[in-house]
């Protein structure tokens, strides 16, 4: 459903199922983008970080700036398989990396070895 903020003009789309509408707005939020390919919104961000997700916002923008991607652009990228396991492994492997450079005082808890 769209609504409109009274009297500002503004219409919020940030509502739009986009898992069931006929079709897409033209552009897509970063939570919408998330559904789509089923990626966190910090998972997008470390996309875009990378290289290999662009949106439609200036690159010098700020980075509290309201993201937008093109829902045409997000859809190529939705059905190619080749583009979605290098994502895939590209976040897995920051992630894994940085929880490498943490420290985790409770490290071996966590997977399910209490020292016994």
């Amino acid at each position: 459903m769209i609504s409109s903020h009274a009297n500002s003009g503004y219409i919020d789309t940030s509502s739009v199922d986009v898992l069931s509408c006929c079709r897409l707005p033209a552009r897509l939020t970063i939570n919408q983008v998330g559904m789509l390919l089923n990626f966190q919104p910090y998972e997008l961000l470390l996309l875009m970080r990378l290289g290999l997700l662009k949106c439609l916002n200036s690159p010098t923008a700020g980075t509290n700036c309201r993201k937008f991607f093109s829902a045409d652009y997000i859809q190529k990228l939705a059905a190619d398989p080749s583009w979605l396991s290098q994502v895939t492994k590209a976040v897995a492997r920051a992630i894994r990396e940085k929880n490498g450079r943490t420290a985790h005082p409770l490290n071996g808890i966590a997977h399910g070895q209490c020292g016994n």
